[in-house]
C-alpha cells in the first residue's frame, strides 16, 4: 500500500524496466544473499558487478569497472563506521578525498547496503537527480524540485534503523558544513594488494608484465610502480601505458609555476592548478566517530618530490589576495592545497632557512639533507600535516611569551587574565576552519593575507582572516610563524605593529578579534622555543595556539599542525 508522501515522487520501476530489475535484485534478502556471496571470497577477489548493465551508469555517470568494482577493506571500515554515525545524533558525514580514489563506487556500494538491508535511501546523483529506494521501488523527482521531510518516509529519530539513509555524489564540487554539521572524512589512498588486484581483475596485467625485467608479476612490482606514479589507479594506469608521458606532464605542471626569479616557485593561488596531480591526501591515526579526520598531505610520488628538489629554487613568497575568493570551503580546495604544496617544497629544497644562523639552522639543514636521500620512502621524506592530537603536550603562555612544555599537566584555560604565573592550553580536538566566503564577508583590509616577501616581518610566515563560527560577533586572525629563533629589535616591533594595526581595524568593524597562533617548531628544541606575544594583546584578546613539531632528525616526534 503506497503511503502519503509517494504523492510527491514519481515512481520509475513501472515505468522502466531496468528500474525494477535493479530492485528485484538488490533489494532485501536477495541483495543480502549477493553481497554475502561477495564477502565469502578472499579479499583481493571481492569484485562487485551492479546489475543489471546501465545501472552504474545511471547513478554515477560512468561506466562501471570492466571488472566490476573491488569492494575495498575501506569500504567496509568506513561503512562500519557510518553504522556507528547512524545511531548518534551526529548530522551526517561528507567523504572527501582525491580524484580516482573510489568515493563514487563507494556510494554505490552503500546504496546496495541499504537496499539489501531493507533501508529507506535518498539517492543523489551528479546531475541533481534524487532517487528513492524503499520497500515499495524507484521513485524520482524532478532535478528542480526540492526535498523536504514530508517527501520521505516517516522515522522515529530514537529508532535508527527507522532513519532515511541520504547519499549525495557532489562529483568534485563544494562542500562547506555549517557549525555542528556533517564530519569530514577522507577516503584512504589504495593498496598495493588492492592495485594488483584491479590490474589483473580488468586485463591491465600484460601492461604490467611489460614492465617487469622478467619473472611472475608481484606486490613488490607493483609497489615500484606505485611509489613512481602514486597509489591511484587512472595514475597507475597513465604510467604504465606511457611513462615517458607521464614523467612530461608532472614536469610541465611544475615548470608552470617556476615564474619567479631564478627558477624559483611563484604560485598563483587562484588559478586551478591540478594539485591533485601533485599532492597526496591520507588519514593519520585511529578513525574517530565524533570529530573530522585527522590527514597528512604529501606528494603523491617520488616521481614529483624529485622533481621538485630538480627544478625548484627558493621559493618566491607572494601576496595572494586571490586565494581565498575561490576557496570553496572543501578540505581540498586550491588555495589550501597550494599552501600545502609550498610548505613540502620549502622543507625539500630547505630554501625558507637564511643563511649564517645558529645552529638550529644546521642542524635542520642537515635534516633536510637526511630525508632527501631516500626519496622511495614515505617515511623519510617531510610532509605537510593537518589534524587534531590528544596527549599530554601543552603550550605555556605566560607573561614573557610562549613555549612548549613535552608531557605537562593538562590544566584549565582561566576565565581571566589577572595575572597569571602561566596558563596551560592542551592540544586537545579542534574544529577544522573553512575557508568560504571569507573575502566577501570580512572587508578588513584590501590584502586579506599575507606572506612577507622579504621577510620584512620575520615574525610571520602568514596572516590572514576567518570569519568566526564558534565566536559569534568575532574575527579570526590567523597567525602562521616558523619558529626558528627569537626575534628583537626593530624587526620584533615592525611584526607588532602588524598585529596591533589588524587588531584597531577588526575593533573598528564591532567586531572581536580572536587570536589563533600556529608555531612550528623543531622538535629538538621543543623546549627552547619562545615567541612573545606584542604588548597590548595579552589582556585584550582571547584566543587558541596550535603546533606543528618539525622533527627532521626523525627522533620519533610527531608532527601535527592544527588548523
Amino acid at each position: 500500500m503506497l503511503q502519503p508522501y509517494h504523492a510527491s515522487w514519481r515512481r520509475l520501476d513501472t515505468e522502466i524496466s531496468i528500474w525494477r530489475e535493479f530492485h528485484s535484485t538488490w533489494w532485501g534478502s536477495a541483495g543480502r544473499k549477493s553481497l554475502d556471496e561477495i564477502r565469502s571470497k578472499p579479499e583481493m577477489e571481492r569484485f562487485l558487478h551492479v546489475h543489471p548493465p546501465g545501472i552504474f551508469y545511471a547513478l554515477t555517470s560512468r561506466q562501471q569497472p570492466s571488472g566490476g568494482v573491488l569492494v575495498r577493506r575501506d569500504y567496509e571500515n568506513t561503512l562500519d563506521r557510518l553504522r556507528e554515525d547512524h545511531r548518534s545524533e551526529l548530522s551526517g558525514v561528507i567523504l572527501v578525498g582525491q580524484s580516482g580514489s573510489g568515493k563514487t563506487c563507494f556510494n554505490v556500494f552503500l546504496l546496495l547496503e541499504c537496499m539489501s538491508q531493507q533501508q529507506n535511501a535518498l539517492f543523489t546523483t551528479c546531475n541533481s537527480q534524487t532517487l528513492l529506494f524503499d520497500d515499495h521501488g524507484v521513485w524520482t523527482k524532478l532535478v528542480t524540485e526540492n526535498v523536504t521531510r514530508f517527501d520521505v518516509p516517516p522515522f522515529d529519530i530514537d529508532i535508527p534503523t527507522s532513519r532515511v539513509w541520504t547519499i549525495l555524489d557532489a562529483c568534485g564540487g563544494m562542500h562547506n558544513p555549517p557549525p555542528r554539521g556533517p564530519l569530514v572524512w577522507i577516503m584512504q589512498p589504495w593498496l598495493d594488494s588492492e592495485l594488483l588486484s584491479i590490474i589483473t581483475q580488468t586485463g591491465r596485467r600484460p601492461v604490467l608484465d611489460n614492465h617487469r625485467p622478467s619473472g611472475a608479476i608481484s606486490l613488490q612490482r607493483v609497489e615500484r610502480v606505485r611509489a613512481a606514479a602514486g597509489p591511484l589507479p587512472h595514475d597507475i594506469f597513465s604510467y604504465l601505458r606511457d611513462p615517458v608521458r607521464f614523467l612530461h606532464d608532472i614536469t610541465k605542471i611544475v615548470d608552470d609555476m617556476r615564474t619567479g626569479p631564478s627558477g624559483s616557485i611563484s604560485i598563483d593561488w587562484s588559478s586551478p592548478v591540478p594539485f591533485d596531480k601533485l599532492l597526496l591526501l591520507r588519514p593519520m591515526g585511529k578513525p574517530s566517530l565524533t570529530r573530522d579526520n585527522s590527514y597528512a598531505v604529501d606528494f603523491k610520488s617520488t616521481t614529483v618530490s624529485s622533481i621538485v628538489r630538480t627544478h625548484v629554487r627558493v621559493p618566491y613568497y607572494k601576496t595572494a589576495e586571490q586565494a581565498f575568493k575561490n576557496a570553496n570551503g572543501t578540505i581540498i580546495d586550491n588555495a589550501l592545497c597550494a599552501w600545502a604544496f609550498e610548505a613540502l617544497s620549502i622543507l625539500s629544497t630547505g630554501g625558507h632557512i637564511p643563511p649564517g644562523h645558529d645552529m638550529m639552522v644546521v642542524e635542520l639543514r642537515s635534516g633536510l639533507r637526511l630525508m632527501c636521500q631516500d626519496p622511495s620512502s614515505t617515511h623519510t621524506r617531510p610532509r605537510f600535516i593537518r589534524g587534531q592530537r590528544e596527549d599530554e603536550d601543552v603550550l605555556m603562555i605566560s607573561p614573557q611569551g610562549l613555549a612548549v612544555s613535552p608531557r605537562g599537566s593538562v590544566a584549565c584555560i582561566p576565565q581571566s587574565w589577572s595575572d597569571p604565573e602561566s596558563l596551560c592550553i592542551p592540544m586537545s580536538c579542534r574544529e577544522i576552519t573553512t575557508f568560504a566566503d571569507i573575502a566577501r564577508e570580512v572587508s578588513v583590509d584590501s590584502t586579506r593575507y599575507f606572506v612577507s616577501e622579504q621577510r620584512k616581518h620575520p615574525f610571520f610566515d602568514a596572516v590572514f582572516f576567518d570569519l568566526s563560527t564558534s565566536w559569534k560577533g568575532s574575527v579570526i586572525v590567523w597567525v602562521i610563524r616558523t619558529g626558528l629563533m627569537k626575534v628583537e629589535g626593530d624587526k620584533a616591533a615592525s611584526s607588532f605593529d602588524l598585529l596591533r594595526n589588524l587588531q584597531r581595524k577588526v575593533v573598528s568593524m564591532g567586531l572581536f578579534p580572536v587570536l589563533k597562533y600556529v608555531v612550528v617548531v623543531l622538535e629538538l628544541v621543543r623546549q627552547t622555543v619562545i615567541w612573545e606575544f606584542p604588548s597590548g594583546w595579552k589582556a585584550d584578546v582571547q584566543g587558541e595556539v596550535y603546533v606543528q613539531l618539525l622533527d627532521p632528525a626523525m627522533t620519533g616526534g610527531q608532527r601535527f599542525m592544527h588548523l
